[in-house]
C-alpha cells in the first residue's frame, strides 16, 4: 500500500478515532486508578509564624492525608513522609484569611510512582492581628496564712516584669501575669521560694524564664499596751534610813512583739526606786527605773519621778529608850 494511500486510510473516520483513542486512555487511566490501594494519615499541622502577624484564634491541630498508590509502595509510607504546615510569614495586614495547608514530601516518597494524596481540609481560615510586645507585670499569688503574731513586711521579686508576646488585643488583657499559689503555712520567719508562672493563655509566648524568685520577709506585729501597777523595789536603801512611804503606782506604756506583749505583765521586781544617794532623813524626788524585757521598748512612764520620804530609824531608837 503506498504511502499516500495510508495516510488518507488513517484520516477516514478521524473524529470516531479521536473519540476511541481518548475513551481508551480514559478506561486505561481509569484502570490503574482502581487498581491502586489507598491509605489515610492523621498528620501534626505545624503553624510557621515568625513575622509581623500572629494568628489569634485557635487552629485545627491535625489534618488528614490521602495516599493512593500501589499496595507493596503504601506499606513503605508513613506519618514522617509528609510534613504539614500553615504558613503565616508573607501575611502583612489583619484579618481572616483563608491560608493553605502546605505538603512537602519526603525524598522516599518522591521516589514512589504513581503516588496520589490529597489534604483535607485544603485551608483553613484563619485571623491575624498584629504581633506586640510588652512588659507584664508579676503578681505573686498567696495561700494560707503566718503563725499568729507575724505579718509580711514585703515581697521581692526576680524579676519583677516579664516581656510578652503575641496577639495585639491579647496581650493588652494580660498586662498582670500571676505566679503559682505560694504557701504561707504558718510560717514565723522569712522565706525565698522558686515558683512558675500561671500562663491561661496559649497564643502568649514568655520571653526567657517562666520560674520567678520570690522572697517574702516576715517580721513579728508590733503592738503598744499600757501597764499599771503599784508593786515595786526600794534598792539600795542606807543602814540606819527607812522608806516611810509606799511604792507609787505608776503607768507605763510598752512596745513589743505582740506575741510578747500579750503574755506578759508587771511584776514586783519590773520598777524600781534606787536610794542609794539619799544619806539623810527627809523627802526626795526620785526616779522610778524599770526592768523590762530587753526587746519592749518604753514610749512613757509616769510617773518618771516621785516623792519619797525617809526617816532615820537610829534615832527614832535613841528617844525611845530615853523615853
Amino acid at each position: 500500500m503506498k504511502t499516500p494511500q495510508v495516510i488518507k486510510k488513517f484520516l477516514e473516520n478521524w473524529p470516531v478515532k479521536i473519540i476511541c483513542l481518548v475513551l481508551a486512555l480514559f478506561i486505561y487511566a481509569f484502570y490503574q486508578l482502581s487498581t491502586l490501594d489507598s491509605k489515610t494519615l492523621s498528620l501534626p499541622l505545624n503553624v510557621i509564624s515568625d513575622g509581623s502577624m500572629i494568628q489569634s484564634t485557635a487552629i485545627t491541630h491535625y489534618v488528614r492525608i490521602s495516599v493512593k498508590g500501589k499496595t507493596e509502595d503504601l506499606i513503605q509510607i508513613t506519618e514522617s513522609d509528609f510534613t504539614v504546615f500553615l504558613d503565616l510569614n508573607h501575611y502583612t495586614d489583619a484579618g481572616i484569611f483563608e491560608v493553605p495547608v502546605s505538603v512537602i514530601l519526603s525524598e522516599n516518597a518522591i521516589k514512589i510512582n504513581p503516588l496520589e494524596f490529597s489534604c483535607s481540609p485544603e485551608t483553613i481560615s484563619v485571623k491575624l492581628e498584629p504581633r506586640v510586645t510588652v512588659y507584664a507585670e508579676v503578681e505573686p499569688i498567696l495561700t494560707g496564712s503566718l503563725a499568729e503574731g507575724y505579718k509580711i513586711d514585703s515581697i521581692s521579686l526576680v524579676p519583677e516584669f516579664i516581656e510578652i508576646s503575641g496577639p495585639e488585643s491579647m496581650v493588652q488583657k494580660t498586662l498582670v501575669l500571676q505566679t503559682k499559689e505560694i504557701p504561707l503555712e504558718q510560717r514565723n520567719y522569712s522565706f525565698t521560694k522558686n515558683v512558675e508562672l500561671i500562663q491561661k493563655n496559649k497564643f502568649i509566648t514568655v520571653d526567657g524564664s517562666e520560674t520567678i524568685g520570690v522572697t517574702i520577709a516576715v517580721s513579728p506585729i508590733i503592738v503598744q499596751k499600757t501597764f499599771t501597777s503599784s508593786l515595786g523595789v526600794f534598792a539600795g536603801v542606807h543602814e540606819g534610813l527607812e522608806v516611810r512611804s509606799l511604792f507609787p503606782e505608776y503607768s507605763v506604756i510598752v512596745s513589743g512583739a505582740k506575741n510578747e506583749i500579750e503574755g506578759f505583765a508587771l511584776t514586783q521586781y519590773s520598777a524600781q526606786i534606787d536610794c542609794s544617794m539619799v544619806n539623810d532623813e527627809g523627802t526626795y524626788e526620785l526616779p522610778v527605773k524599770l526592768f523590762l524585757p530587753s526587746d519592749f521598748t518604753v514610749t512613757s512612764l509616769s510617773p518618771g519621778t516621785v516623792p519619797i520620804t525617809f526617816v532615820n530609824i537610829q534615832d527614832e531608837n535613841e528617844n525611845g529608850d530615853e523615853q
